[in-house]
């Protein structure tokens, strides 16, 4: 069988365009793993912590907020920044396929 030399393009750039969707994904998980953890890490300071040390304090308490909301927000900019090159990389793929002449499966 002589695969047409588009064919061959197509297919090679279909199997590089999933391999960089499953790092995004995979950066995405990573990325919601890593803020868990460390706002899990600044609740479980404020818990633990004694009554009469500085994260007990108005201002302990004030640099955990802080700190808690910068971390989410940065979170949720980066997952939605991944999110974003997910659905263009989706899109690329759907091209792909169609170029191919495969049907479009769960991506």
């Amino acid at each position: 069988m002589n695969e047409h030399p588009n064919e061959t393009k197509l297919t090679e750039m279909h199997k590089i365009v999933r391999e960089e969707l499953t790092y995004r994904r995979s950066r995405q998980q990573q990325i919601f793993t890593w803020s868990s953890a460390i706002l899990v890490a600044i609740i479980a300071a404020m818990l633990v912590s004694n009554p009469d040390s500085l994260v007990m304090t108005c201002q302990g308490k004030s640099l955990a907020i802080v700190l808690a909301m910068g971390i989410s927000l940065a979170s949720a900019y980066w997952q939605m920044k991944q999110r974003l090159l997910l659905s263009s990389l989706q899109k690329v793929i759907s091209r792909i396929m169609t170029e191919l002449g495969l049907s479009l499966i769960h991506i």
